[in-house]
């Protein structure tokens, strides 16, 4: 299956996961379930083969499912995230960013360190889209009173320095040695070490 994303053949890993991804042996597995919806959502929101509107709600039945209304699985909520920030970007109706960001938070907040900050980078990004979706159009000027688009780019403030500060300590852990490689990592190290945070 990472062949397959690799070569971004979502399309095809779609109709494998769905033709092996239900069967006795998966269903059996809890932690296998959760794994092969994970990646069946994956690939069928990305698949380019498919409808928007409905590719983004199949993903979604498939995580509801394996119960993401209570799961604490970071990379289940994460995904959740993406496909309503995605339903956001194709509609442009502001509750899709809403419920994106909720996902993304309750990812972020379970912990940093084992999904290295991908749920809190997100969570800061929306954080920061629903702040400019607030502040557009609005000329008063708080006067004592931060305003909600305020408060909602500090808190991604808070969150980018929260993460910077926990990920830079896994560059000198020799498990995490693999991380030097990953373009995603280094940029944002590099990017951190210019504007002088962790």
């Amino acid at each position: 299956m990472g062949t397959l994303k690799r070569e971004r053949a979502f399309g095809l890993g779609r109709k494998l996961l769905d033709k092996y991804g239900t069967g006795s042996a998966v269903r059996g597995d809890t932690n296998l379930r959760v794994k092969i919806a994970q990646q069946r959502a994956l690939c069928t929101y990305k698949d380019p083969d498919l409808l928007s509107e409905e590719k983004l709600d199949t993903a979604l039945q498939i995580l509801r499912e394996v119960d993401l209304d209570r799961t604490t699985d970071r990379e289940t909520l994460g995904l959740a995230g993406a496909i309503y920030k995605r339903k956001w970007e194709l509609s442009g109706q502001e509750r899709y960013l809403e419920q994106s960001l909720q996902f993304y938070e309750r990812g972020y907040t379970t912990g940093t360190n084992e999904d290295y900050g991908w749920t809190g980078i997100n969570t800061a990004f929306v954080l920061d889209l629903l702040a400019d979706h607030e502040s557009s159009g609005s000329n008063e000027k708080p006067i004592q009173q931060p305003s909600t688009a305020e408060l909602r780019r500090q808190r991604a403030n808070d969150i980018r320095r929260e993460i910077a500060s926990k990920l830079s300590s896994l560059l000198t852990d020799f498990k995490s040695d693999w991380l030097k490689k990953e373009w995603w990592f280094s940029t944002g190290q590099l990017r951190r070490s210019r504007v002088g945070v962790g």
